[in-house]
């Protein structure tokens, strides 16, 4: 394997090495006698189901954990039955009469090697620290990471800012089997000056020549019954009734010293940046965090001004805010003539040719000269309720969101509030004047422009094909268990698009979201799509994987390849094929295989969670299909943040209402796309843990599943007696770390008292109840 040796052999059983398959040669031996020795151990699990819709139990034919734990301790004591063997039978040659003593000497001399090596094994786990019953039985099935410590450097401070190179993360470790690195303290000489800079990443789209920068400004309109004449003395749409600055993201170069890592996921090899941070100023300034509402701002933030000079304190000190005043803005209005002055860069709307969604599967049609460098737009659907409670980090986030994404891009995202009206008997739809009224004693103000409201008999209409059914006491066109279909039904509305994010309200990045958003969606079409199911139902663990090259090797050479391994789709019984179906195309010349087949195919399917088999997890929601069958072979991302392409939502659409077939929210998208041979991509986006796990017990307890995946198995970390794992992580929906993380970032100080948390840009949920008070 390139860059190290043998790849860490995952999760349950064995691996299969079909090439190189494993020998014991002993001098004078040959490999078949050495090997004839050997205990066989099937490791195999028979999921074939997966693929064609049973829903048994899987096969088992042991505990594989136990299995591989067996086989290393017999593996080891086959050269002392050997050797012994040797010793009594050509050296000493016994007589033949004494043969049955001989072997009753063998096996008790063998038995007594066993049980050393076996309580030498088990002494030298306990000796580290570990519980060899508990490793061997339970692997997350109890709290046991409660009883590790807590790592105590996430929120250091700007006075104790070092580059990357000179920094010693308290944690995972790093080339060596201790599961703490040593932590030398930096001399003060390394520690930067803490000077802010503005992150920029729209060089890109400033390179396109039809790019047209966009304003915050106010200006006049015309008011009901106002003439022309007298809309131009009162100045006129040219002229602004109110400017605002452009506002900027800033960040510090270097982190403060002995942060930790991530444990699962990576920064430089998906293309983010390791080497900078972001602290509250810098990151939520601009958009109304830190002044008063005197000064357009929020009065949040402003109580912890610093008595240091320069930008390192814990307050503002000489950080050069942007004190925007943002009263008055119409979000709508901005990002509304942000997208008609940038129109000439967007390709042009789907067309509905006959009336029928299934026209709108094939593909876009366009003329030579759209293809030139035309961008795809894209819908950043965030999704909120009528009675839902705006706090004044909520409008920062929000304000955040339209700027980075929309704005200061020049329209390339459209940012919507897609609105739940939870009460059904509100009659939204009964008129125009209806409709607006929720809709404003729904939502601030300044984002009135950009809601769209829906309800649940909505979707029972769109869907009336779908029989009505409860599954644990819930209506199958309810936002619990079919959340997607509002986004199915936005996307038939809304043609201008091709690419659609939900995004829950609950979500925080602490970097500049552009950045993160485009990052994420260039690696996901990088991806080639061979192999691509089985590593995303993998958490990507680099401490005990190693580098990306190196977990793309073990799961190619550990997975058990089947239809979705080839990348096309998977033929289920009553599931017709769509014409944006993808097969796979079969070995290229010469019959060899093409493993570059997929890289720059856009990803329909985006997740920050892995895409794992629900079979047999006993997750509560497993189950929840609709009108198949049997059961078929599912795929399952736990939190619905993802970006879905519009054939992947027009598939789901066409699925729901002509074929009757449907899934719970989070399986949905991925089993059409499963279905259907449409590109499905993990992200594995950087995800930090709160105490100090030993490494090996993380890849035990979330990639427990056969060959190593994150489901499949009831040993499955998303069972509900092994979520509780995910509590001291900062990405999942139990996770109490994320909230703690982002108000300890938001509105706390470095423990050390030197100076505002600093911390890399990482992605956390859930993010709740955030106070405005410091």
């Amino acid at each position: 394997m390139p860059g190290g040796g043998q790849p860490w052999v995952s999760g349950a059983g064995l691996r299969n090495d079909e090439e190189n398959p494993p020998t014991i040669e002993l001098e004078g031996t040959s490999p078949n006698a050495s090997t004839s020795f050997l205990p066989q151990f099937n490791t195999e699990i028979d999921s074939s189901g997966d693929e064609i819709g049973e829903t048994g139990p899987l096969n088992f034919s042991h505990n594989s954990t136990v299995a591989r734990c067996k086989s290393d301790l017999c593996l080891s004591s086959v050269p002392y039955i050997i050797i012994m063997r040797r010793i009594l039978v050509e050296k000493c040659r016994w007589p033949k009469r004494y043969g049955n003593f001989l072997w009753v000497i063998v096996i008790v001399l063998g038995v007594i090697a066993v049980a050393v090596t076996l309580f030498g094994k088990v002494g030298r786990m306990v000796k580290s620290g570990s519980k060899a019953v508990d490793v061997i039985a339970k692997f997350g099935k109890d709290e046991t990471w409660k009883k590790w410590p807590k790592l105590e450097h996430y929120f250091g401070g700007l006075e104790e800012l070092v580059l990357l190179a000179d920094n010693h993360p308290e944690y995972p470790p790093r080339g060596s089997k201790n599961e703490m690195n040593d932590m030398e303290p930096n001399l003060e000489e390394n520690f930067l000056d803490p000077v802010s800079k503005v992150f920029d990443p729209y060089y890109k789209a400033r390179e396109d020549k039809l790019y047209v920068g966009c304003d915050y400004n106010d200006y006049h309109h015309h008011h009901d019954g106002e003439s022309e004449e007298e809309h131009q003395q009162e100045g006129g749409a040219e002229r602004p009734l109110k400017t605002r600055a452009r506002p900027e993201v800033r960040f510090f170069k270097g982190i403060p010293q002995g942060h930790p890592d991530p444990i699962f996921g990576s920064y430089e090899e998906l293309g983010l940046d390791s080497s900078i941070c972001f602290e509250r100023y810098g990151r939520l300034g601009a958009y109304g965090f830190g002044y008063g509402v005197n000064e357009g701002g929020l009065g949040v933030g402003e109580g912890t001004h610093t008595k240091k000079y320069g930008e390192g304190g814990e307050g503002p000190g000489t950080m050069p805010m942007q004190k925007i005043d943002w009263t008055g803005i119409d979000w709508g209005r901005v990002q509304g003539r942000c997208i008609e002055q940038n129109k000439a860069r967007f390709a042009p709307p789907a067309t509905e040719d006959s009336g029928d969604t299934g026209s709108l599967l094939g593909p876009r049609k366009t003329s030579s000269s759209e293809k030139e460098a035309k961008v795809q737009r894209t819908a950043f659907l965030l999704r909120t309720w009528d009675d839902y409670k705006y706090t004044s980090n909520d409008i920062i986030n929000l304000r955040s969101i339209i700027s980075e994404l929309s704005i200061n891009s020049g329209g390339e995202y459209t940012v919507h509030l897609l609105v739940h009206v939870k009460d059904p008997s509100i009659p939204i739809w009964a008129d125009k004047q209806t409709y607006n009224d929720h809709l404003q004693s729904s939502v601030p103000r300044e984002f009135w422009g950009i809601a769209t409201l829906w309800n649940e008999p909505l979707m029972a209409l769109t869907y009336s094909s779908l029989p009505t059914n409860e599954f644990r006491g819930l209506p199958v066109h309810g936002v619990y268990r079919s959340s997607f279909m509002p986004v199915q039904w936005f996307a038939l509305n809304h043609p201008e698009y091709e690419y659609f994010w939900n995004w829950e309200m609950d979500v925080r990045y602490l970097g500049h979201l552009y950045h993160f958003l485009e990052t994420t969606v260039q690696w996901a079409q990088q991806q080639e799509r061979r192999f691509l199911w089985d590593r995303s139902e993998r958490f990507w663990i680099p401490s005990v994987y190693g580098n990306w090259l190196q977990f793309t090797h073990m799961v190619r050479h550990t997975a058990k390849p089947s239809r979705s391994s080839l990348g096309g789709s998977v033929p289920v019984p009553g599931v017709d094929e769509f014409p944006t179906d993808t097969k796979y195309p079969g070995p290229g010349r010469g019959g060899l295989e093409d493993w570059s087949w997929g890289s720059g195919d856009p990803a329909d399917l985006i997740t920050f969670s892995p895409l794992f088999n629900p079979n047999n997890t006993g997750w509560l929601l497993e189950q929840d299909t609709s009108g198949y069958t049997k059961q078929p072979p599912r795929r399952a991302a736990i939190i619905a943040t993802s970006r879905l392409s519009r054939r992947l939502l027009l598939s789901m659409h066409r699925e729901n209402a002509h074929y009757k077939h449907t899934a719970f929210t989070e399986m949905w998208p991925a089993t059409c796309a499963l279905h259907h041979g449409l590109k499905a991509v993990y992200f594995p986006h950087p995800v930090y843990i709160d105490r100090r796990w030993p490494v090996w017990y993380v890849e035990k307890t979330f990639n427990h599943g056969p060959q190593g995946t994150s489901g499949g198995a009831p040993e499955s970390v998303f069972g509900p007696d092994r979520e509780h794992n995910f509590s001291g992580t900062t990405w999942y929906y139990n996770s109490v770390f994320a909230g703690e993380f982002y108000k300890r970032w938001a509105l706390g100080k470095a423990e050390d008292g030197k100076g505002r948390i600093c911390t890399r840009g990482i992605l956390l949920h859930p993010v709740k109840n955030v106070s405005d008070k410091l």
